[in-house]
């Protein structure tokens, strides 16, 4: 009876060893632990492309968690809380437009930009509210 204990204590501990290692590498094979500049993206898009999804809500083409890269117009760049975001557009004054939160790594190649700049990011979509939503940014070459 001790040695039947003794084995289901064991299998036990191994089913929860198991269990943990298969989540350590889910999380870490997500898009935020993913180096997104040497990832492929799933679409290329303009920004006027995403901005008009967002306004016909049209949610089924882009799914979240997909890797993005976005073509388009600096609006403006923030830099508040030690965060750096920088929201897209196209030239036209739409009220819409796409944030991207950025990468920390990517604060000098930030500082050469400025307003109606034309310019690629990669990103990870997370959603659309008013706007689209993309994290884990960086500057596209």
């Amino acid at each position: 009876m001790r040695k039947f204990r003794f084995l289901i204590g064991i299998v036990l501990s191994l089913i929860g060893v198991l269990a943990l290692v298969y989540v350590a590498m889910s999380h870490l094979n997500s898009p935020d632990f993913v180096d997104i500049a040497k990832v492929e993206p799933n679409y290329r898009l303009e920004a006027k492309t995403i901005i008009d999804l967002g306004k016909n809500q049209d949610s089924n083409y882009l799914r979240t968690e997909n890797v993005v890269e976005i073509r388009g117009v600096v609006k403006e760049i923030n830099d508040l809380n030690d965060r750096i975001t920088i929201l897209l557009g196209t030239n036209k004054n739409e009220l819409s437009c796409i944030i991207c939160d950025m990468q920390s790594n990517q604060k000098e190649k930030i500082t050469k930009l400025k307003p109606n700049d034309t310019i690629k990011i990669k990103g990870v979509f997370k959603g659309f509210l008013q706007d689209a939503i993309f994290l884990n940014c960086v500057i596209s070459e």
